[in-house]
């Protein structure tokens, strides 16, 4: 049947080890974005088999009880930039803080200082005195928020070279 799946389905589509789906699986049961629908009984086993309550939208982040994770602060700046025509540092961290959770204007000034420098973002306006530099969109990405990363190399002046694995990960705010 459509919508109806198991665990060992799920683990056999993806990268992932059944310990895993199930633990992902349990934390979407108790968020209330899964059910189990029907357990089929073979010889010496049960296998529950699961439906999605609503299959719209991205994938939540789930803790283990249950509750809904917040969105990451990188993607909540990045939504509200591909909104906005125009905006400040100011702007983007007065709209995307929350009652759970402040956007610091330094936070959001040094995501859009990487954007920028990036050719993510451009200057619409410079920033006078008692002013704020305003910025817009030059490249719109898609809806997943760009990353910053933070690189460890080994760099080797003499030849103007990196020398080994360039290794990096995602700074977060």
């Amino acid at each position: 049947e459509q919508g109806h799946w198991t665990v060992s389905q799920v683990a056999e589509c993806s990268n992932a080890d059944s310990a895993s789906v199930r633990d992902f699986v349990a934390r979407l049961v108790r968020g209330g974005f899964a059910e189990l629908d029907h357990v089929t009984v073979v010889p010496r086993a049960a296998i529950p088999s699961y439906r999605l309550m609503d299959n719209t939208g991205p994938v939540p982040r789930i803790r283990r009880d249950g509750t809904v994770l917040p969105e990451p602060q990188n993607q909540s700046m990045w939504r509200a930039m591909r909104m906005a025509k125009s905006f400040t540092c100011e702007f983007i961290a007065s709209e995307t803080t929350t009652p759970q959770r402040e956007t610091k204007q330094l936070v959001a000034r040094r995501y859009m200082r990487e954007l920028a420098a990036a050719g993510i973002l451009v200057a619409a306006s410079k920033g006078k005195p008692g002013t704020h530099k305003v910025f817009r969109l030059a490249r719109d990405l898609g809806p997943l928020a760009p990353k910053v990363l933070r690189m460890h190399a080994v760099f080797d002046p003499n030849a103007n070279a990196i020398i080994g694995n360039l290794q990096g990960r995602e700074v977060q705010p």
